[in-house]
């Protein structure tokens, strides 16, 4: 098995790793879903029409933001790259579901940015926490899976592979409560 494959493996188990060698250099994505199919998922729904996809191969269907930079191309200023930005507006079309999508990926992104502190990586992963509460409110389990491909495609460098694992390091041994209110209220 190969760390692009471990590292991928971690990343649907929700698990923070660093990898020892960058995905720039291999012959394939991590995202190449050919290679990572899954045999006993249907095709199709009952109804006989197209199964939503659970996953895209990103490199065919979305120009892929592989700038060494941590935060990649955001070029409306919205706090969510743009590549990463189409794939929710093409995966997500009920506009509720898009929108804690987007403020997901945006509390992801921000976290991974802003994680050099202890103060900031504690407030950037409750933020987190509190994006992935909204999810699985509004999606129930599959918002929370879902979650899983939208962070796969913002680790896709390197050197946001070793940002995220610094967060991650500054946030960790802090108790993180549920929400006792509304998550998806901003």
């Amino acid at each position: 098995m190969k760390t692009r494959d471990l590292a991928a493996a971690a990343v649907i188990a929700g698990v923070a790793a660093l990898p020892v060698s960058s995905w720039a250099d291999t012959a394939t994505s991590p995202f190449d879903t050919a290679s990572h199919a899954v045999p006993d998922r249907p095709a199709a729904n009952a109804s006989g029409s197209p199964a939503h996809r659970a996953t895209a191969n990103v490199e065919d269907d979305y120009l892929t933001d592989f700038t060494d930079t941590i935060g990649g191309i955001d070029s409306d200023g919205d706090g969510v790259r743009d590549d990463v930005r189409k794939y929710i507006d093409d995966q997500y079309p009920d506009p509720m579901q898009r929108s804690a999508m987007l403020r997901y990926a945006a509390a992801q992104r921000d976290f991974m940015m802003r994680g050099e502190s202890r103060a900031s990586a504690v407030d950037g992963l409750t933020r987190v926490f509190r994006s992935l509460e909204c999810l699985r409110q509004l999606m129930g389990q599959w918002g929370s899976d879902q979650s899983q491909v939208v962070f796969a495609m913002m680790l896709n460098t390197k050197e946001r592979w070793i940002a995220n694992g610094h967060a991650m390091v500054n946030a960790s041994g802090h108790v993180y409560m549920q929400s006792r209110d509304d998550p998806c209220a901003q």
